[in-house]
């Protein structure tokens, strides 16, 4: 396969470039917080190119637009994997919804993502058929292990771990796969940010240490097998993260974990935005692809808030920082 040159990527560059300026940035992001109604904040969403709801349903609206940008990026990229790598993670949402769902009898069709790399319909009938071979090995693989440690331990929390690991395992293959050495730089911090949310939930429950060496990831930035032991022994992750991207994040009291969550995701956002000195490559269709997805995270979080009641204030406090 020829290696692909930032070069290839000018002109799907030029169109991210264009369509950046549709996205939610902050003056519209208030507009959505001030509106006075759910509906009043989707319009706003309108003037970035969202389809209106059909019957009200937002979550469908939301769902179709991530469609279409993934399908739209993946045949319009020179690097199939960097799309890939952003759609892996629904495929896992669907194997954890699936082994759960069978292991109770339940019917969880609704639950299911329909934005991964495989339909969900073809993840439903394998589980339906109970014939997981017709799925890519990764999948197939890690849900039999799933359906193992379900059986054998009745936690699907131990279900979801091993669910976790597996989605990231085949995230770092996907970015090696790629080439882009800012998706690999990408993928090392979402793993580092998985860690220290892990073992700053795990400390806060008082879990012993197997669930924490059984929840922590490899392929970060901070050494796994140092991380494990410093978090085995209770030593400050301020300490450990200092001089990383997550410094910020680790310094922040336990005490408030709205505050936490909001550290650790402006952190990956900080990573992202050293895309927009870049005037093409690979890098720019990942910081897109990543920037469409906290998009979809702030608009979620934003509409649940109003239907909720939430006060605007509160709602702002949820928000990590916009890409533009």
């Amino acid at each position: 396969m020829p290696r692909i040159k930032d070069t290839d990527y000018l002109q799907i560059s030029a169109r991210i470039r264009v369509m950046e300026v549709r996205l939610l940035n902050k003056e519209r992001r208030e507009r959505m917080i001030e509106a006075r109604s759910v509906n009043d904040a989707l319009r706003v969403l309108y003037e970035c190119g969202y389809m209106e709801p059909t019957d009200g349903d937002y979550e469908k609206m939301l769902a179709e637009e991530q469609i279409s940008v993934f399908n739209d990026l993946y045949s319009a990229s020179p690097t199939p994997e960097l799309v890939d790598f952003f759609r892996i993670k629904y495929d896992y949402h669907n194997l954890k919804t699936l082994v759960k769902g069978k292991a109770l009898g339940a019917n969880v069709g609704h639950m299911l993502s329909y934005v991964g790399r495989v339909s969900a319909k073809s993840v439903a009938d394998a589980f339906e058929l109970n014939d997981l071979r017709v799925l890519p090995k990764d999948m197939a693989y890690a849900a039999e292990q799933a359906r193992e440690i379900l059986a054998s331990t009745g936690d699907p929390q131990l279900c979801d771990m091993a669910l976790d690991k597996a989605c990231y395992v085949q995230m770092g293959k996907t970015a090696d796969l790629s080439g882009s050495s800012f998706l690999q730089g990408y993928f090392r911090a979402m793993t580092d940010s998985a860690n220290l949310r892990t073992i700053v939930r795990i400390r806060r429950m008082n879990k012993g240490p197997e669930l924490m060496g059984s929840a922590l990831m490899e392929g970060g930035n901070i050494g796994f097998d140092s991380l494990i032991s410093k978090a085995l022994a209770g030593e400050s992750m301020a300490e450990v993260f200092s001089g990383s991207i997550f410094e910020q994040a680790a310094s922040v009291s336990d005490d408030d974990m709205t505050a936490f969550e909001r550290e650790c995701g402006n952190a990956l956002m900080g990573y992202l935005k050293s895309a927009g000195y870049v005037p093409f490559g690979d890098a720019v269709v990942v910081a897109y692809l990543a920037a469409k997805e906290a998009e979809l995270t702030a608009v979620r979080t934003i509409i649940a808030g109003k239907a909720a009641g939430i006060p605007g204030d509160e709602i702002r406090e949820r928000l990590r920082d916009s890409y533009v």
